[in-house]
C-alpha cells in the first residue's frame, strides 16, 4: 500500500513526458523494496517521513526523464540552427556587403599625380582631406555613367590599330534584349547593384557656446581673458569615440540634421561635384547681392545647390567645428540574390582632432521566402519542425503546471507550484520558451516592415518610370525627394527589425544549451565536467581570489605605463582585455618595445 501510494503520487516534472510512471519503474522500485526489507532484518527500523520519501523518487524520476530529453533537445538545436542558416544565409550576405566595402575604402582614391591616387579614405584626416575624397574619390566611384575602360586604353588603341576614336560610353547588348536600357543604367554600382534614390549626407551636430569651454579660472574677469584670447565658442561632443569604431557605434545614427541629397535621377555626376564644392565653401561662391552663380562643368545655372546652406547668413560651410559625425548612405539592390543593402561611410570628429572612419553595411532579404524550390523546400521544412517542437515543449509545460494545481496537497494553488514544480531547471524551459516565442515574434515584426519596405519601394520604380519614361506626367525633383526620404525611413526601420532579429537568434542556441545541461546533469557519465566544478568550487573561487589580485595589480600597471601610447591600454577595459590575451601568447612585442624596452 505505501508503494502504491508513493508511486501514484510521484508525477513526472519533465517539460516532455507526461505519460504515468510505466510498470517497469513500479517493478523496479519494488524489487528495491524489497531487497532492502530483507537486508534490514534484525534490524531496528529507519523511520523517514513519506514526504521526503515521495520527493526522493520524484527526483529520481526527473533524472530518468531530463536524460531521455536529450534527443528531444539535440533534434531541438539542429532544427534551428538550419533554419536559422538558410534564413540569413551569411556567405551570400558577406560576399555583397565586402565587395562593396573594399571597393569604397581601397578604390575611393584622392590625391592624385596622372592617374593614380595615393591617398583613400583611411588618409582623411581634416577637412579639406573629406572633401577631396568626396570629390575626387567617392562620388567618381559611385556614380559612373559610362563604361570604363582599362588603363592606357586610347594610346594602345592608336598604337595596334591607328585609330583616335574614343571608347563606347555606353554598350546596348543583343542578349538583355529590345526592352533593356544602355548599359550602364543609371545607378549601376559594380555591375550588379543598382542605387535607389540616391545619395544621402547627413551628421550629428554639437552644441556651440563659450560657457562649455574648460578655462582653469572660474572667476569671471579671468574667464573673459581666455574667452578672448580663445577667440570662439567650444563644441563638446555628447557621442565621442576615442578609438576605432565598431560596428555597434556606426550601426544606429540618432538625431540628424542638415540632411543633403545627391539624387541620381535628376543630378549628374558633374553636377555632384558642383553640390559638393557648395557644401565645402556654404555657397560663398554666390553673389552678396542675391545673383546666381554659375557652376562650371555642372551645365546648369543655381542660386546655391547645398539646401541647408542656403538658408545660412553670412554663408556656412556644411562641416564645420560643431559636426561630431557624418555619414554617407546609400541603399542598393542585388536582383541576383534579391538582397538590398544599406550601405553607410561615417567619419566620426573626435574633440582630440582625430577622425575615425568606417565602411558600416546592413542587408536584409527583399522576400525572405523568394528561393528556389531547391533551397525552399528544406527551409520551410526545418521551420515546421521547429515551431512544431516549441508548441510541444509549451502545451506540455501548461499541462504539468495543470496537473500540479489540480492534484497538490497545499492550502492554495501557488503553495502546490512553489513546493512541487518551481525549480531551475524547469525556469530554464520557461526561458527557453520564451525566447522562442520572441524569435518568432521578431521574425513577424519582420516581415511587417518588409511589406511596408516594398510598399514604398514600388512607389520609387513607379515615379523613376515617370522620369526616365515618355509619359506625359513628368515627376517632379521634390516630390521625388519626399518618395525617396520615404523609402530610405522605411528601409532604416526593416534593417532595425532585421538587426534586433539576428541579435536575438544569438540568444537562443545559449537556453538551449542550458537545456542540454539539464540533461547532463541527470547522467552519471555526462555530468562529470559539471559535477567536477561544483565539487572543486570552493577551491576555485579561492584560486581566482589570489589570480584576479595580481592580474588587475599588473593590468593597472599596464594603463599607467603604455595608456598613453597605445591604444590596447589606454582605457582599464581595453587593458583587461589586452592583459587577457596576453595570457594566451598573443603579444604585441615590438609595439610595446617601441613605447619602452625596460618596462615592457
Amino acid at each position: 500500500a505505501s508503494w502504491a501510494l508513493a508511486v501514484a503520487a510521484a508525477t513526472p516534472s519533465s517539460s516532455m513526458a507526461t505519460s504515468p510512471v510505466s510498470p517497469t519503474t513500479i517493478n523496479r522500485l519494488k524489487v528495491k523494496a524489497q531487497k532492502a526489507a530483507a537486508n534490514s532484518e534484525g534490524e531496528d527500523e529507519i523511520q523517514v517521513e513519506q514526504r521526503i520519501y515521495l520527493s526522493w523518487i520524484q527526483r529520481q524520476l526527473e533524472n530518468e526523464a531530463a536524460c531521455l530529453q536529450l534527443p528531444f533537445t539535440i533534434i531541438v538545436l539542429l532544427s534551428f540552427s538550419m533554419l536559422a542558416l538558410l534564413h540569413l544565409k551569411q556567405d551570400v550576405v558577406f560576399s555583397v556587403e565586402q565587395a562593396i566595402e573594399r571597393d569604397i575604402m581601397e578604390n575611393a582614391n584622392f590625391a592624385f599625380e596622372v592617374n593614380f591616387g595615393n591617398k583613400a579614405l583611411v588618409d582623411v584626416h581634416s577637412f579639406a582631406d573629406f572633401w577631396s575624397w568626396v570629390r575626387l574619390g567617392f562620388i567618381p566611384l559611385i556614380i559612373q555613367p559610362t563604361w570604363v575602360t582599362s588603363e592606357r586604353y586610347v594610346e594602345d588603341q592608336l598604337n595596334f590599330f591607328g585609330s583616335n576614336v574614343g571608347p563606347n560610353e555606353q554598350w546596348t547588348f543583343g542578349a538583355y534584349g529590345s526592352s533593356s536600357r544602355a548599359i550602364p543604367v543609371t545607378g549601376d554600382y559594380l555591375h550588379y547593384n543598382r542605387i535607389i534614390g540616391g545619395l544621402r549626407f547627413q551628421q550629428q551636430v554639437t552644441t556651440m557656446s563659450d560657457d562649455l569651454c574648460k578655462f582653469p579660472s572660474s572667476n569671471a574677469e579671468s574667464r573673459e581673458v581666455w574667452r578672448q584670447w580663445y577667440g570662439k565658442p567650444c563644441t563638446p561632443a555628447w557621442e565621442e569615440l576615442p578609438f576605432k569604431p565598431d560596428s555597434l557605434d556606426a550601426e544606429v545614427f540618432s538625431h540628424p540634421e542638415r540632411i543633403e541629397w545627391m539624387l541620381t535621377a535628376f543630378m549628374s555626376q558633374e553636377e555632384m561635384i558642383a553640390k559638393a564644392v557648395d557644401m565645402e565653401t556654404g555657397c560663398a561662391l554666390v553673389g552678396s547681392n542675391g545673383t546666381e552663380a554659375t557652376h562650371n562643368g555642372a551645365n546648369a545655372t543655381e542660386t546655391c545647390l547645398c539646401s541647408w546652406c542656403s538658408t545660412q547668413d553670412p554663408p556656412t560651410p556644411w562641416l564645420r567645428e560643431d559636426t561630431q559625425r557624418v555619414e554617407i548612405a546609400m541603399a542598393t539592390y542585388n536582383a541576383e540574390y534579391g538582397l538590398i543593402t544599406m550601405t553607410s561611410v561615417n567619419l566620426f570628429f573626435s574633440r582630440g582632432s582625430e577622425i575615425q572612419k568606417r565602411v558600416e553595411m546592413m542587408s536584409s532579404w527583399m522576400d525572405p521566402f523568394s528561393f528556389p524550390l531547391s533551397e525552399l523546400i528544406p527551409m520551410l521544412f526545418f521551420d515546421i519542425v521547429w515551431v512544431s517542437m516549441l508548441l510541444y515543449v509549451a502545451v506540455t509545460e501548461v499541462k504539468e503546471i495543470v496537473h500540479v494545481i489540480r492534484v497538490g496537497e497545499g492550502p492554495h494553488w501557488y503553495h502546490s507550484l512553489w513546493n512541487d514544480y518551481i525549480a531551475f531547471w524547469n525556469m530554464v524551459d520557461w526561458v527557453t520558451i520564451l525566447v522562442a516565442f520572441v524569435v518568432v515574434f521578431m521574425f513577424v515584426q519582420l516581415m511587417g516592415q518588409n511589406t511596408l519596405m516594398h510598399s514604398a519601394f514600388k512607389v520609387v520604380l513607379e515615379a523613376e518610370a515617370q522620369i526616365y519614361g515618355d509619359l506625359e506626367s513628368q515627376m517632379t525633383r521634390t516630390e521625388y525627394l519626399v518618395i525617396v526620404e520615404d523609402f530610405y525611413t522605411a528601409l532604416d526601420k526593416t534593417i532595425a527589425a532585421e538587426r534586433s532579429m539576428r541579435l536575438m537568434l544569438c540568444v537562443y542556441p545559449m537556453m538551449v544549451m542550458l537545456r542540454l545541461f539539464k540533461s547532463f546533469a541527470a547522467q552519471a557519465r555526462l555530468a562529470v565536467v559539471t559535477d567536477t566544478l561544483q565539487c572543486a568550487a570552493q577551491d576555485l573561487i579561492h584560486f581566482f581570489m589570489v589570480f584576479f589580485g595580481v592580474f588587475f595589480c599588473l593590468t593597472l600597471c599596464s594603463v599607467l605605463f603604455f595608456g598613453q601610447d597605445l591604444e590596447e591600454f589606454a582605457t582599464i577595459f581595453r587593458a583587461t582585455h589586452t592583459c587577457f590575451r596576453m595570457m594566451f601568447g598573443d603579444w604585441d612585442w615590438e609595439s610595446l618595445e617601441k613605447v619602452r624596452r625596460s618596462t615592457s
